[in-house]
């Protein structure tokens, strides 16, 4: 493998390197179709470096601006909205999103600094915006219930334990992959350009086939949920399929953002309403008597086979409220695989890791905001 580094010896041109794009045959990022296979794996590397340069020295002119990036800025900062304002070598650069997409398509009359200083408009995120919307897009407090029932304390803590590693150790590789493939010259946008650049053309095809599954039925899910939770709140005088239809439309409508600057403060209000309604949820819990009406449909002692949460047959009184060290019932997989499952998807946010990335002004500080 050729090393990155070499180049800047000459300047930083890859024409002089033939053996990363043969001799006298480069050609300028811009002038590339957006999936050329015809690059070199050893060009996205250079392209990569150069950019972690240039965001490297913008770090450090941001701190001597005294622009804060410690954790407790990370959580509670609203600089979401911050873009990037000038720089002195390749002039000022234009906030205007539609402007940057605009140059990025008629790459062919654009020269290398307007393409370059497109590029990096695009990238306006902040390590505060990928917090909110990572801790948004968690949606683990909401299954542990059902979890830890269907499995049992030991189980249970020991599934969440194992899962939130892994999925810790995943987002450290994928922001590792990233830092080393992405660039302004060649940006690395989803999981198929990720496939793409290592696989080949086929890969790319088959990652964003299944990664359109998968957030379908994602989505498909949300949708349900929150239909059901609509349909309740109506107390069932609403038609069912309206219920889903106006979260389609809602989710639909919300969509249309393009870009993940402008979802800083919707992701902020989501992740206090949801801590809100989990301590509404733990406060009533704690201080009322189960409501054993409702749990014969979808609760764990449902999914257990039912016995825990119906009434004596003779007397009409329900059983006493039981806690489970180990698996509640050995012999009965099927409800402590629903509760698993209710785990792991907890950990299914790393799948959007590529596009977060993407958008930063710094992907640096993207482990900074998913360890916060």
């Amino acid at each position: 493998m050729v090393n990155p580094s070499a180049f800047a010896a000459d300047g930083g041109d890859p024409r002089l390197h033939g053996a990363v794009v043969g001799q006298a045959d480069y050609v300028a990022p811009r002038i590339r179709k957006l999936h050329d296979s015809s690059i070199m794996f050893e060009e996205y590397l250079y392209y990569a470096e150069l950019t972690r340069a240039e965001e490297d020295a913008g770090v450090t002119s941001s701190h001597a601006d005294g622009e804060k990036t410690g954790v407790m800025s990370t959580i509670f900062s609203s600089k979401s909205s911050k873009v990037v304002k000038q720089d002195s070598h390749d002039g000022s650069l234009t906030n205007e999103k539609m402007a940057a997409a605009t140059q990025l398509e008629n790459h062919h009359q654009a020269s290398d600094d307007e393409w370059t200083n497109a590029a990096r408009a695009l990238r306006t995120a902040t390590a505060s915006a990928i917090f909110y919307l990572i801790t948004t897009d968690i949606l683990g407090p909401f299954g542990v219930p059902f979890a830890i029932g269907t499995t049992g304390w030991g189980p249970g803590v020991a599934l969440y334990s194992v899962f939130g590693f892994l999925a810790a150790y995943s987002g450290w590789m994928l922001w590792k992959i990233f830092l080393g493939l992405d660039s302004y010259h060649y940006p690395l946008n989803t999981y198929g350009d990720l496939a793409f650049r290592i696989y080949g053309r086929t890969a790319r095809y088959l990652m964003n086939s299944l990664q359109t599954i998968q957030l379908l039925c994602n989505v498909g899910a949300i949708i349900i949920a929150n239909g059901q939770a609509l349909s309740q709140v109506s107390k069932f005088k609403l038609c069912y399929a309206v219920c889903c239809l106006i979260w389609a439309i809602a989710g639909f409508a919300v969509g249309q953002v393009r870009t993940l600057q402008k979802y800083g403060w919707l992701a902020n209000l989501a992740i206090w309403l949801n801590l809100l309604i989990i301590f509404m949820t733990m406060g009533v819990a704690a201080h009322s008597t189960p409501n054993y009406a409702a749990a014969q449909g979808a609760s764990a002692g449902a999914a257990l086979g039912g016995d825990l949460v119906k009434p004596d047959p003779t007397t009409g009184e329900y059983p006493p409220i039981v806690h489970f060290a180990g698996l509640p019932d050995p012999t009965n997989f099927i409800g402590a695989i629903n509760g698993l499952m209710q785990g792991v998807y907890a950990y299914g946010g790393a799948m959007v890791f590529i596009e977060f990335m993407s958008e930063m002004k710094r992907p640096r500080d993207f482990l900074k905001g998913m360890a916060a």
